[in-house]
């Protein structure tokens, strides 16, 4: 980002004068206190560079960061299978995304590709995010945890997942962190079989 700052300062000069020696004068001849006024109009230009990124984060306060997410031992009969290293204490990923644009506002979306039997699989689960440790007030695009359907499917093609809210619309101290984690439906997977897919995520502007 570059940051430029203009200052423009035009002052008219024969004010100046008048009023040093209006100051001269009061001195010498101690008479009435004189006064004079100058106006001195300013203009200060802000250029920034307008950000849009989403990125991963490292991996310091996600369990995978930006690495493969993998199930050792997915086959079986139950219905919800946690990635391999789960933890409850921390999402498996954490989305950063960042907006400092004229719109109103910005939007992630996700969604999960696969050319096997792992497509259609895939749910998620995410929770209000937050932006410099508080909670957003913007909008989960899907039931919200809690609500009858706390692992959603990831969709085939992107769908919008949050959209921002009043307190994280422009939020690049930091950006706003998006805590997901992952499972999938086993059933229909055969064993021994290694299936593979890609997650998503890209961040747009709303106009």
């Amino acid at each position: 980002m570059r940051v430029k700052i203009q200052n423009n300062i035009n002052m008219n000069a024969k004010n100046i004068l008048v009023m040093i020696s209006g100051a001269i004068c009061l001195f010498l001849l101690s008479g009435p206190v004189m006064a004079d006024t100058v106006t001195q109009p300013g203009q200060i230009t802000f250029q920034g560079a307008t950000t849009l990124s989403v990125a991963l984060e490292g991996g310091t306060y996600s369990t995978f960061g930006a690495g493969t997410i993998s199930w050792s031992n997915a086959v079986g009969s139950s219905n919800l299978i946690y990635a391999t290293g789960h933890s409850s204490s921390k999402s498996d990923i954490i989305v950063i995304c960042q907006y400092n644009g004229t719109g109103t506002g910005w939007a992630l979306k996700m969604n999960f590709t696969s050319s096997d039997a792992l497509a259609g699989k895939m749910k998620f689960y995410m929770g209000q995010p937050t932006y410099n440790s508080v909670s957003t007030n913007g909008t989960l695009g899907f039931p919200t945890p809690g609500g009858g359907q706390d692992w959603p499917f990831i969709p085939g093609s992107a769908a919008t997942i949050y959209t921002s809210g009043s307190n994280d619309k422009i939020n690049t101290t930091n950006g706003t962190w998006c805590g997901i984690s992952f499972a999938i439906t086993p059933v229909g997977l055969a064993a021994g079989v290694q299936y593979s897919g890609v997650i998503t995520y890209t961040i747009v502007e709303l106009p």
